[in-house]
Parts: C-alpha cells; structure tokens; sequence
C-alpha cells in the first residue's frame, strides 16, 4: 500500500500513472483498475474494492493477475470508527491488491501521519515541492538533455517568474525549445517575451538596472514591480544575491558582463541591504519609500577607488 501527499501534485500524478501503467495489464484494466475519489465514496466501499480478487484470478492461477485501486483526495475523516477498519486493512491487507491513497490534507505532525509510518505494509511517500535550488536544478537537466545551452542565471529568471511548480517549469521549458527550434541559445530579451508579459517588469530587470548603475531605470522598475504586487522581499533579495555573486573571484555576470562595482562598495551595499531588511520589518516606513531610499544609496556615481 501506498501512500501520498505533498504539495507537488506533478510528483503525486506521476506515482499514480507510474502505478496505473504498470500494475495492471492493459487487456484487463477495465476490470481490474479501480479510480475513487475519496471525498465522494464512503470508506467501507473502498476497502471492499480492494480485498476483491482479480479477476482472471478467479478463474485460472497461471494467469493470476493484480488489482489496483486509486484513491483520489482521500479524507479518513475522524471518526475512530473509520481508523480502526483502515489500520485493521493495512495488519491484513489482500496480497493481490496495490492501493494507493493520495491524501493530500496530510500533515506530518499528525498523529495519523506518525501512525501510517509505522506500518509494515504501508509505503508514506513525501511528494514535497522543490526548493528554489532544486528547481533551478531541474531547469539546467531539462535543457541539457534537449542539447540547449541554458545559463544558470537564465534558469534563475525563470524559476524566478514561473515559481517552483513543476508542471509550470518543464511547461516554460517546453515553450523555449520550441521557441529556439535549432538554436541552442537565447537572450534576455527573448526569454521575458517567454517567461512574463513583455509589458511588465520582473526582478531581473530591477538587478539588470542596478548592475549598469542605471538609477533612474531601478527606480521605474522598482515602482512599477510595487505597483504590480511584488513586494521588497523579493526585490531585498535579489539584490543581495547580487552582490554576493560579485564578492567571489573572477565571477561573470550574465552575458559576459563584469562587474561594475568595486570589492569596498560591494561590501556596503551589502550592509544597506541587511539594514534596509530591518527597516521593513520593524519600522512603518512604506515599501515604496523604502526602495527609493535603498535604490538611492546603492546605485550612486561610479565608486572612486582609494
């Protein structure tokens, strides 16, 4: 028996289709596949599915086959009652059948979760949603298998503007490949005509703005991203990861561009950040007012080296 909940339903759709195509023959699916939705039938009908034979079984052992049975939004409710004949199935479950419950109302710090855990027969899986790295990770695997050359920091402002969902990032890259069709690469420009609304604004341009000390472009973009529902979180910390890049050795920016700030100006727009993040929380200071003043001090004049 399995087990399944998270906030990836593209991991939760795999597992069932991966279960639904190899746990049943084709030839007898339409007697031996059984697809509930849990929210609509009662739990004593899902356990007689499952403790039903299958049905070449019945009638000839050399062709014994298996039976599966999916439980869409399974909710055991909480009624003891219902506990006790769902955990009394899982001590004697039917050998013939693979059951699959997708509960995704599962919460690990449930007593059911830590239940359903312990039991012998029962496999939990955690099917949990990318962290930024991991999605920024798929992203490069994805394009290097269809011999597209991506950069991480194009992958970035993907994952930056399509969010971590997987069904919306392998979407986005399916969307460039065929964009690029025999091309292996892509501009920044193409790439926002892509991943947003080329009338709108994203995170990058505020970075790209800052990167050529284009003051008067990072305070359009930053009042325009407020204007539209970004808030200084993000925009905090995209730029501090900026800067951050440009403290180690020999790094690039994105498209060969070098740095344009120097190591002791780094390291002070760095502790403006941090304090600009105090600002946000503790103060009653606006998040337009607090971008202006931020933008205000970290893209000044060229620094003069000492």
């Amino acid at each position: 028996m399995n087990v399944l909940f998270g906030d990836e339903h593209y991991f939760v759709n795999e597992f069932i289709r991966s279960v639904m195509r190899n746990g049943v023959e084709d030839s007898s699916k339409s007697f031996n596949l059984d697809v509930l939705q849990g929210n609509d039938v009662a739990l004593d009908t899902i356990l007689a599915c499952a403790r039903q034979l299958p049905m070449a079984g019945m009638f000839d052992v050399a062709t014994a086959q298996r039976r599966v049975v999916i439980v869409r939004n399974f909710e055991l409710g909480r009624k003891k009652e219902n506990e006790e004949k769902l955990f009394f199935y899982f001590q004697k479950p039917a050998n013939e059948t693979v059951l699959v419950l997708d509960m995704p109302k599962l919460d690990m710090k449930m007593e059911l979760y830590k239940k359903l855990s312990a039991e012998k027969y029962v496999s939990v899986v955690h099917c949990k949603a990318l962290s930024d790295e991991q999605a920024i990770a798929l992203l490069a695997r994805e394009f290097a298998h269809r011999k597209k050359n991506i950069s991480k920091e194009h992958c970035e402002r993907i994952r930056s503007t399509t969010g971590n969902s997987v069904s919306e990032l392998l979407g986005t890259v399916e969307k460039i490949v065929t964009f690029l069709g025999e091309r292996d690469s892509i501009s920044v420009n193409e790439l926002r005509e892509i991943v947003s609304n080329s009338n709108t604004y994203d995170v990058w341009d505020l970075q790209n703005a800052v990167h050529e000390r284009n003051l008067s472009r990072a305070l359009e973009i930053a009042q325009r991203l407020l204007e539209t529902g970004e808030s200084s979180v993000g925009m905090l910390a995209m730029l501090s990861n900026f800067f951050m890049r440009q403290l180690q050795p020999k790094h690039r920016l994105n498209y060969g561009k070098t740095t344009k700030y120097a190591n002791a100006e780094i390291r002070k727009n760095l502790s403006l950040l941090v304090a600009a993040d105090s600002k946000r929380k503790s103060s009653s200071l606006d998040d337009y007012a607090l971008m202006t003043q931020l933008l205000l001090e970290i893209v000044p004049k060229a620094f003069v080296r000492k």
